[in-house]
Formats: structure tokens, sequence, C-alpha cells
């Protein structure tokens, strides 16, 4: 057990989570505490540990206790059931768009922070910026191809997005990550209290345009051969000024130059330019 005392005094009329606790058990009657949090807390230990193991926790920071072991054991179909029952009370109606999160800013609360952008998808390699990931048979049915512009629209909401046919994906569900939408159309589940991840009814239509979408892939000299090798900045609103990139990415060096692809185009870069 460890522990963790307080680094200030309480700012404004605030209080912790504790106090915030007993205050609303104040309301109650036979319920909540004479003193504060930290009165209760303190009485618990010296019940439990006696005046000398309290003082010893508050000097050290933490106490050392052995318990008494006990057999665990689980139950495998107890546990299917379980994640069964934990599921969605209805079946989403396709199509639908899930709003995941993102391996790099979670929700976009660290979107701030640049160099996170570095970090390629682990499903889809994309490094920089939003898209949309569309399954091989919605993709073939509508018509479209990757870097493909369209606008994912349902009945309140839209958004402008490029195309990244994912492999593996089922037919009419697109998934697009939180981070990517400034304000995500989401909504509250009356049952948990959470964010309602998906969106129902979204259909999407082709703007004929085309996005870059770099991409940390392999380059593939088959996939490549028609491609002409472009030069990029570390930025994807600069890909286009000529400037040389430096990936973050741990790639092996071979003959001198580092490949990294941009827009579907393989760029070798010199190994000068990589910091190892």
């Amino acid at each position: 057990m460890s522990l963790l005392q307080p680094a200030l005094p309480p700012l404004y009329d605030t209080l912790t989570d504790g106090d915030a606790i007993l205050s609303l058990l104040g309301n109650l009657p036979g319920k909540g505490s004479a003193g504060g949090y930290r009165d209760l807390l303190a009485a618990a230990w010296e019940k439990r540990l006696g005046e000398a193991g309290r003082r010893r926790l508050l000097e050290k920071g933490y106490i050392e206790e052995t318990l008494p072991s006990r057999p665990v054991s689980l139950d495998g179909r107890r546990a299917a059931n379980g994640l069964r029952d934990a599921g969605p009370v209805e079946k989403p109606v396709k199509p639908v768009l899930i709003l995941a999160p993102s391996i790099r800013t979670f929700d976009g609360r660290s979107r701030n922070l640049p160099l996170l952008s570095e970090i390629p998808d682990p499903l889809t390699t994309i490094t920089y910026g939003p898209w949309i990931s569309v399954s091989p048979e919605t993709a073939a049915r509508a018509g479209l191809q990757d870097r493909d512009g369209v606008t994912a629209a349902s009945a309140d909401w839209k958004a402008a997005l490029p195309v990244k046919v994912q492999p593996g994906l089922p037919d009419g569900v697109f998934v697009v990550y939180r981070d990517a939408l400034p304000s995500p159309p989401v909504r509250t589940d009356r049952r948990t209290g959470g964010a309602v991840d998906r969106i129902e009814g979204v259909g999407i239509t082709k703007t004929g345009k085309k996005a870059e979408i770099p991409s940390s892939r392999a380059p593939s000299p088959s996939r490549d051969a028609a491609s002409s090798p472009t030069r990029c900045t570390s930025t994807p609103s600069a890909a286009t000024n000529g400037g040389p990139c430096t990936p973050s990415m741990n790639t092996r060096c071979t003959g001198g130059r580092w490949p990294w692809t941009w827009n579907g185009a393989t760029a070798a870069l010199p190994a000068w330019r990589r910091a190892t």
C-alpha cells in the first residue's frame, strides 16, 4: 500500500474527492463524518495498522503487507456470457460510422502535440491527417479508391475526408478516428452514461478530388513502378514545396538511402537526413 500526500493546500473553496463525498453523505441521516476525509482516513489506518504502523506509513510513504494466497480460476463460459451481455442492446443499422479512439491522441485531447501525428496507424500505416476507412465491398460498389475525396454525412452532420480502403472491414461499416473530427457528433448512451461511438445511416458521396495520405508502408517495386519519386516536408501542408522529409520511423537503411512514401509515391531519402 502506498501513500501520496497533498503537495499544496486546497485552492479557494475546492474539495478533494473524499471530502466531496463526505459532504454529500452529511446530508443523509446517520451518514457522513464529523471531521474531514483526512481524519477519517487516519482513523482507519490507525485501526488497521496501529499508531506505530500509521506513523511508519506517513514517514516512508508505503507499507508492505503479506496477504493470504487464494486460488484464482477463470470460468471461460461465464466470462464469454458476460462479454456477450456487455455488448450493445441494439445492433447498429448499416451503413454505420464507427468513431474509434486514436492511438495518437485518443479522442483528440493531445491534438496540440504535432509530433504524435508521426505515429503510423497500426492498421493502415497512415501518418498525418484524417481519413475514413472503407471496406473493399463498399469501395467497389461506390467506385472508390485510396485517396479519393468523399463527403460523409448523416442527417445532421457531414465531413470531407479522404478514403482508405481497409481490408477486413465489414461491408457497410466506416471507421473514423475521434481525433479526426473537431466536434464529433456523439450522443450519450442512456444505459451506461457513456458516449455512443457510432453514427447510423451514414452515406458517402465522391467529391471528385484526390487527397494526400502519407503512409509509412514499405515500398513495393511492382506497386510503385508507375509512381515517380517525390520529395516532401515533414508536414502535409508543405508536401508539394519540394523540401526533404525526415521520417521518425525506425526503418532500415538500404544503400545509404531511407525509403519513405507519400501520396502513393516512394521517395528515397539520403541516410544523413535520418537522425539515428
